[in-house]
């Protein structure tokens, strides 16, 4: 008796029909921003107000690679790693700007922004769960950002309100959204609600260690630069001291050119006799 083959064993509908990979369930919840802070224009110098519109069109071109549904999830990942390190140097040059302003003049540029989680399906008489790694993704944005967060869990939502300078909460809470819902889409893939919260809190630890790097860099980075003032200051500050110094020094006296003549000798005296 011959051997059957494995092919010939398959049924014919197999072959014929393959079976279709299983489709990925939607994300359970959704992120959107619920309210902004009234933003006060900081008054900035021409030069520097280039500086931070040039890195705010990079933000927002590298947001959307990250955003887009064609790029690759390796591809978007490093888009919103570098719009990560964008959105701390755009932080700093606003920092700058509002180191030099009065406390009363501080004031009015802080504000509140609140973003919202809720189910996708709108279903208010379900709970939303407070994932761990939404707080750890607002840890991440207070750093890029230099703001606060705090977070109230209502039945049907959760709120994560963003406050300090009103432009930095702006940016924290519209980014949450981005984020949030981009890591719910990247986390589908995954079986199980354990897999899927895994794979978001391994994410949002890893856009808060940039965050930290960040910070940790720019600190270090400002030392320096506080340094170079004070040693440039003493340097200036000495040379202004020897200019005085050589401005109230007495000018030489000139020698006079008959008292510098030498004394006749006597053997001069009688030469010239």
């Amino acid at each position: 008796m011959a051997r059957r083959t494995l092919p010939s064993i398959i049924p014919l509908s197999a072959e014929s029909h393959p079976r279709a990979p299983p489709k990925c369930p939607p994300p359970l919840y959704k992120a959107s921003v619920k309210e902004l802070a009234e933003t006060v224009t900081i008054r900035v110098s021409s030069s520097t107000a280039d500086i931070d519109n040039a890195i705010i069109q990079r933000i927002k071109k590298c947001l959307a690679r990250a955003n887009h549904p064609s790029t690759p999830e390796a591809e978007a990942k490093a888009a919103l790693r570098s719009a990560t390190r964008l959105m701390g140097q755009y932080n700093v040059s606003q920092a700058e700007v509002l180191a030099h302003e009065p406390p009363s003049a501080q004031r009015q540029y802080a504000g509140q922004s609140v973003a919202s989680v809720q189910r996708v399906d709108g279903d208010k008489s379900k709970p939303v769960n407070h994932q761990s790694y939404a707080d750890t993704l607002c840890h991440a944005l207070k750093r890029f950002f230099d703001c606060k967060f705090y977070s109230t869990t209502n039945y049907s939502s959760l709120e994560l309100t963003f406050y300090g300078i009103a432009e930095n909460t702006v940016a924290a809470a519209m980014s949450f959204e981005m984020a949030y819902d981009l890591i719910a889409e990247w986390a589908r893939p995954y079986k199980g609600v354990g897999s899927k919260n895994s794979y978001s809190l391994g994410v949002s630890n890893e856009l808060n260690r940039i965050a930290v790097q960040e910070k940790a860099a720019e600190e270090v980075q400002a030392k320096k630069a506080e340094r170079d003032a004070i040693a440039a200051k003493m340097k200036q500050e000495e040379a202004e001291r020897w200019g005085q110094l050589g401005r109230l020094a007495p000018f030489p006296e000139t020698p006079n050119k008959l008292s510098s003549l030498e004394p006749a000798t006597s053997a001069d005296a009688i030469h010239s006799s």
